[in-house]
């Protein structure tokens, strides 16, 4: 480093006993015949202005008299051409004294072998020490490069070249994993930081650039070395949380519709954060019926909870309507978090949603939503099932309690069968989960909207997809940049699914064909392909006489294709669900009882 004077273990001539610092222009300008008068037209072939003249030298014929006779246009150019020798020569360099005249300016500079000198012996022998002692690569060589400025031509000239090494060079490929002969440029870090924003992994990044080079050992850099410019870059950003909130601020600056609001505690550290763009608002106006949320962890440094507040769009794909960094799970950091995205949705409230039950959760919403109907993840509940009873057969059972399309009487009747079967009408947990059976059973829900959902698995699947992206220390900025661009992807897949919906025309396979060209000019291209099968199911057969008698009503149906007669359909005056109809229906004369 510069300015940093380390203790020279080798007496040469020329070198100077003033110290670093001293004010010694006296002796440099006054008393010393500037160099420039002693250099002459022969010597101008020697001038090294910058690494495009090294194409023009002979490396392996220079030595230390026609070292000296070389003049550089800067330091930074003289530490590279010593630098480039030393790679050659199978060693590396390091800056070492510098001396400065009475205006601070520097006008002598020491550049030494990598091994001058000796590691201190603080903390070499430290009995709690848990990581293994670095090994010594230091052994005093005495080997160096003085360069000198010449005040009139303002060049550098070497006043000493030492070029006698106490140690064994390296090989070429060694040489080039030395500190010194590894670098990475400005383009490799663009690169660098452009790929991590995709998500990339930092070995991947390396394996890349490698390719990208011919191989791993003609690459300019090692991994560490972008590991190590990773943690320059964080060193030189400010407050992680202050600066998560300045990147918040440039987005809203960009976007007018942008909601973010934040809180902190007492000692002013920030608690709380929760942000939703102007297309997630308006997003929400629009699919926002139905809102599913759960919290992840692992996904920032700090361990805090990453809540993600989701829906589904018109091509039944998931679309975030929010997002909050929580540092707990209490449930008045889901009622801040509630009240704020009411604040953002204008009001709005969701007619449903799902969580995964846990209490804080459940608590929050009865507070803030009490008009939306709190449906319990299902899979969660399967989960708990296993672990409170431990019976595959009851689980099965319950199973079918949950998602059986019942009516309310028959889903009382199948409980009291299964809870009687296993013997559970004491169980705690059994009579809990019945308490709570119009949050969980679909025969207790009849008439809600839920837009396909069952389970909270779109925020699973999020959660999922987030984590290959974002790492476990990243921090809280990183997070928030890495999501912002996931959900930016997750809006292009929304553009094509647009795309597909109206480039082309589906091809008719049912036998109502006007009827199934009409549904594909109305759907998007996706929820059509959820309709046709349906279609297809009710257009087997058609109503060909109805009558109607004191206690039912009897449908007489024939096939579409072949007009044959396909049985007949005695209902009660109570319709049962569709599904149970199609479920029952026996084909080709029959005569169907449901009752």
């Amino acid at each position: 480093m510069e300015d940093l004077e380390i203790p020279n273990c080798c007496s040469d001539e020329g070198s100077s006993s003033n110290g670093e610092g001293k004010n010694v222009a006296g002796d440099l300008s006054s008393t010393t015949p500037t160099l420039s008068e002693s250099i002459g037209e022969e010597e101008a072939g020697y001038a090294f202005n910058s690494m495009d003249d090294a194409a023009n030298i002979v490396w392996d014929s220079i030595n230390e008299t026609n070292f000296k006779k070389y003049h550089f246009l800067n330091r930074q150019v003289v530490f590279e051409f010593y630098n480039l020798y030393a790679r050659i020569k199978g060693f590396s360099i390091r800056k070492s004294k510098v001396v400065r005249n009475k205006h601070g300016e520097i006008v002598r500079q020491d550049l030494v072998c990598h091994k001058e000198g000796f590691r201190e012996e603080k903390n070499r022998m430290r009995a709690n020490r848990k990581r293994e002692t670095k090994v010594e690569t230091r052994c005093g060589c005495c080997a160096k490069l003085r360069v000198r400025l010449d005040v009139e031509s303002g060049r550098w000239h070497v006043v000493l070249f030492g070029d006698d090494h106490n140690h064994a060079m390296l090989e070429g490929k060694q040489s080039s994993m030395l500190p010194a002969h590894r670098q990475m440029k400005d383009g490799d870090i663009v690169g660098m930081n452009s790929m991590r924003k995709a998500g990339i992994s930092t070995t991947e990044i390396y394996n890349l650039f490698a390719d990208q080079s011919g191989g791993f050992d003609k690459n300019n850099f090692q991994k560490v070395d972008m590991l190590n410019q990773m943690t320059k870059q964080k060193q030189k950003k400010q407050c992680d949380a202050k600066a998560v909130l300045v990147y918040l601020k440039g987005l809203a600056s960009g976007d007018p519709g942008m909601y973010w609001s934040h809180l902190v505690d007492e000692q002013g550290n920030l608690k709380q954060l929760f942000w939703a763009d102007g297309i997630s608002r308006m997003d929400f106006q629009v699919f926002g019926e139905v809102l599913a949320f759960d919290a992840t962890y692992r996904k920032n440094k700090y361990g805090c909870p990453i809540v993600v507040l989701v829906g589904v769009n018109h091509h039944c794909q998931t679309i975030v309507f929010g997002t909050a960094v929580l540092t707990n799970e209490k449930e008045e950091s889901y009622v801040w978090l509630l009240e704020q995205f009411l604040a953002a949705m204008k009001g709005k409230v969701p007619s449903a949603v799902i969580t995964d039950g846990d209490p804080a959760m459940r608590n929050a919403i009865s507070r803030i939503l009490p008009k939306a109907h709190h449906r319990l993840c299902a899979w969660h509940l399967l989960q708990n099932a296993q672990r409170n009873i431990g019976d595959p057969n009851f689980v099965k059972g319950f199973k079918r309690c949950m998602l059986g399309n019942y009516t309310v009487a028959h889903f009382n009747k199948k409980w009291l069968e299964l809870v009687t079967e296993h013997n559970l009408e004491d169980n705690a947990w059994v009579q809990s989960m019945y308490e709570k059976r119009h949050m969980w059973a679909t025969g207790m829900m009849r008439g809600k909207f839920f837009a396909g959902f069952r389970t909270t698995s779109r925020c699973e699947g999020m959660h999922s997809q987030i984590g290959r992206i974002v790492r476990s220390g990243s921090s809280l900025l990183e997070f928030v940049q890495y999501f912002e661009r996931f959900v930016d992807y997750m809006r292009w897949r929304e553009v094509d699914a647009d795309y597909k919906s109206v480039v082309g025309d589906a091809v008719p396979q049912t036998n109502v064909r006007a009827l199934e060209i009409c549904a594909a000019n109305v759907y998007t291209r996706s929820v059509f392909l959820k309709f046709r099968p349906w279609l297809s199911r009710g257009s087997v057969m058609k109503v060909a006489s109805i009558k109607e008698t004191s206690s039912c009503i009897i449908y007489s149906c024939t096939s579409i294709v072949s007009q044959q007669s396909c049985g007949m359909w005695r209902m009660m005056t109570i319709c049962p669900p569709l599904d149970v109809l199609v479920r029952e229906w026996r084909p080709l004369g029959y005569l169907v009882i449901i009752s």
